[in-house]
Parts: structure tokens; C-alpha cells; sequence
């Protein structure tokens, strides 16, 4: 059977996903622990399956590590597949069927890149062949496949490691320190929006291939903003807090791109955490002035960041006008001869404050480098991934039930089945 005749109707056969109330009960370190490892002096042979936009942005980034050889590309589009293979050098193996680069046994282990709905089945297989696998995010189309992955992971002892960048971010891992350390005092709100302005389309040809091309738009293949943008930020709140969800309430719709499109193409979510705090998320495809960034709010400061940068924000007084003062002054005159309560008139101000920068000197590379750097160095020592099965399925799940909340318009808890180590 060929890729393009893998679907997920079909996944439960080729990957023999397990029943829903699957136990997992390896640990992190156990599993990293049953890896074979590459030697130090070994080039590393890499196969890269899906070589599309993302997929060849891997393979660029994996040709500039020391030791890293891309030996295998495969694409059932032709023209991605042959720009994949020039990409690599130009004499790697080209597959159409991904089964062809799991069957050469010298390939150490693969990159999978491809769509949401193929990440399971073919993470699967791979582990089964007996290669380390990094796959995109989100790690699996629903919360079976998440399990299967995680059983698969603890059978066979390869590594998989998902490809939540931000776990490697230098500037993200400073941020979380610094929040453990107290830095913003207690944390009790997180915010969070990934904004776009477009209809996330891409040109069809032939009306034949427009859910091949235009899968993120149809739920057969695609978790929509949840999954393919929303798990990124979700997976860095639930580092940052050492907990996954408890509760999540949302509301999504299709309100804009009337074009036939399954996935809403806004949601606003908010998410409780079992420490009390609370996470609101919004995800919009028609305006992105506010782009895409996180903050971290606690009883002592603020901490704003993305991926171009972070700065911390203290709380403290601002200082007002002189009008505002006088205001201020008459507000207390009245209130000491009519109860009408003790609020202000006037609001508080959004700070003045333009903080300060939180730097992380020589850092030379982005965070896809860098999380590729480490699964190249996993694959020598047999170290724990950093963002591994665990952490990419509590991610996932977070967005799963994210999705359901908003479909169900209600609250939905976190499944018991899926209550990972």
C-alpha cells in the first residue's frame, strides 16, 4: 500500500492502535534508557518523510549539524520529493512509499513532516523498524493515537521526540527558570493568541487533489488551530507550570472563510491547571496585529515573550497626571460623606512600565536548530529527550480536548484514560 493510500480510516489496522484505556506506566528516563546509541564517531543517517515546506525546513537545518547526513527523502508529491533530495545533497534515496525508507537498514532514524492525521502510523512503523523518530507536532491526530505512540515507545525503546521547538529555545528555558525562581512572584494567569490575517488556502490546480493540498482546512485530516498552531504555546505553559489541564471551556466557529472548510477559523479557549492558574487562548485567522506571543502574569510582574524575544515587566505604581490626581482627590472627598462603595472612577492604566529585556547572550541559532541539535546528540548518548513522548502526548491531549470542549460547547475535564507519567 503507498502513502497516499494510508488514511486514518485505515490506522487502526496498520498501526495496531491500542483500546482507548491503554496503561502506560514506563517513565521518561526508562524509556530513554532502552535506546540503542550511535556511536560518537558515526555519521548519522537520517531519512526525512514528508518534504514539503516544513519538512525541508527540517532537512536545511539538520544539513548544518555536525555528524547529521540526510542519506533518504520521501514525498508523494513529486516536486517536493525531488527539491527534498536536491536539498540533501542530491544523491539521497527518493521514496514515494515511506515503507521503502524504513526497510534500509542503515538509516538511523527519521523526520516525520507530514500531515497530521499520517504522524501516528508512521511513527509507529518506524519505531517498530527500529528507528528513532522526530515528529512534527501536534504528536497524533486524537487521544488513541497518543496512547498507541506511547506504548509503541515503551515496546520498543526508541526515541521519539516531538517537535515542540520552544522546549529548546535558550530564551525560553531562561523565561521558565526565571518563573520557577519566583522572579514574578506566584503565577496565576497565562495568556496567550497565535493571530493571522488569511485564509491559510493554498492554491489548487486540480479540484481532485484539494484536500491532499488543503488538509489543515478538513477534520479528516486535521485538528485545525488547535493542532497546528495551538499545541506549540499549550506545550510551553504546561512545562512552565509542571502540570497539564484539569478543565478547558471554548468557543469556536467558521464566522469569516465561508469556503467549504471543516476547521473554525477562530477559538478562544481558557484552560485550568490544578495549581488554580488559568490559561485564555485565542487563535484568529483575521488579524494579526497582535502576531503571536506569550504572557505570564503573577502577583510581581508580567513576563512577555515570543520567539523573536522576552522582556519582563514589573508591577508597581504608575504615576498619574495631574488631572487624574485631582479626580482622584475629589473621588475621596465624596466617598467620605456618600456610601456609593470604594472603587475608583477611573480605571487602572494599562503600565508604563517598557520593561526590561531578558537577553540570553550567544544565542547564535533559532529554536528548530536547536531542538535539532539535541535529538542528534540524544541519538549519540541515549540522554532523555527533552520534549518527548510524554510531554508531546500531554500536549497533544491538551489540544484534543481543547477541540472537544468547543465542538460540545461545554467544559470538558481531562480524560482518566489519559492520565500519562
Amino acid at each position: 500500500m503507498s502513502l497516499d493510500q494510508v488514511t486514518r480510516r485505515n490506522f487502526l489496522k496498520t498501526a495496531g492502535v491500542a483500546t482507548a484505556g491503554l496503561s502506560i506506566a514506563a517513565s521518561t528516563g526508562k524509556l530513554a534508557g532502552q535506546s540503542k546509541k550511535t556511536a560518537a564517531n558515526d555519521m548519522l543517517q537520517i531519512g526525512v518523510i514528508g518534504t514539503g515546506s516544513r519538512g525541508n525546513h527540517l532537512l536545511q537545518n539538520l544539513m548544518t549539524i555536525e555528524g547529521v547526513k540526510i542519506t533518504a527523502c520521501c514525498d508523494i508529491d513529486q516536486k517536493n520529493l525531488k527539491k527534498g533530495v536536491k536539498l540533501a545533497g542530491g544523491d539521497a534515496f527518493a521514496a514515494k512509499d515511506y515503507r521503502e525508507i524504513l526497510a534500509k537498514p542503515d538509516i538511523d532514524a527519521v523526520v516525520v513532516a507530514t500531515p497530521l492525521y499520517l504522524h501516528a502510523p508512521m511513527a509507529i512503523d518506524a519505531m517498530r523498524a527500529g528507528k528513532h523518530v522526530l515528529c512534527e507536532k501536534t504528536m497524533a491526530y486524537d487521544i488513541p493515537q497518543v496512547l498507541a505512540m506511547m506504548q509503541c515507545v515503551k515496546e520498543t525503546g526508541m526515541l521519539l521526540q516531538v517537535g515542540h521547538q520552544r522546549r529548546y529555545s535558550p530564551l525560553y528555558q531562561k523565561v521558565v527558570q526565571m518563573v520557577r525562581n519566583g522572579v514574578i512572584g506566584k503565577v496565576t494567569t497565562i495568556r496567550a493568541q497565535w493571530h493571522r490575517n488569511g485564509d491559510w488556502r493554498r492554491s489548487v490546480k486540480d479540484p481532485k487533489e484539494e484536500r491532499d493540498v488543503n488538509w489543515r482546512l478538513y477534520r479528516e485530516y486535521s485538528g485545525g488551530l488547535m493542532t497546528e498552531l495551538a499545541t506549540h504555546q499549550i506545550q510551553v505553559v504546561n512545562w512552565l507550570l509542571g502540570e497539564t489541564p484539569v478543565a478547558v471551556v471554548g468557543i469556536g466557529g467558521i464566522d469569516y472563510w465561508t469556503d467549504n472548510r471543516e476547521i473554525f477559523d477562530n477559538i478562544q479557549v481558557i484552560y485550568s491547571y490544578p495549581s488554580g492558574v488559568k490559561f485564555v487562548y485565542s487563535s484568529i485567522t483575521t488579524n494579526e496585529f497582535y502576531g503571536c506571543n506569550e504572557q505570564i502574569m503573577g502577583t510581581e510582574g508580567t513576563i512577555e515573550m515570543s520567539t523573536s524575544g522576552a522582556r519582563l515587566y514589573r508591577e508597581k505604581g504608575v504615576k498619574r497626571t495631574e488631572f487624574e490626581n485631582f479626580v482622584m482627590d475629589f473621588e475621596r472627598q465624596m466617598l467620605q460623606s456618600v456610601a456609593v462603595g470604594t472603587a475608583s472612577f477611573l480605571p487602572e492604566d494599562p503600565t508604563k512600565d517598557m520593561g526590561t529585556e531578558i537577553a540570553v547572550p550567544g544565542m547564535t541559532h533559532d529554536e528548530t536548530y536547536y531542538s535539532l541539535e539535541h535529538f542528534a546528540k540524544c541519538l549519540r548518548t541515549g540522554e532523555p529527550i527533552l520534549c518527548d513522548v510524554i510531554d508531546g502526548g500531554n500536549a497533544a491531549i491538551s489540544g484534543h480536548i481543547g477541540n472537544l470542549a468547543m465542538d460540545q460547547q461545554e467544559l470538558v475535564t481531562w480524560p482518566e484514560k489519559a492520565k500519562l507519567v
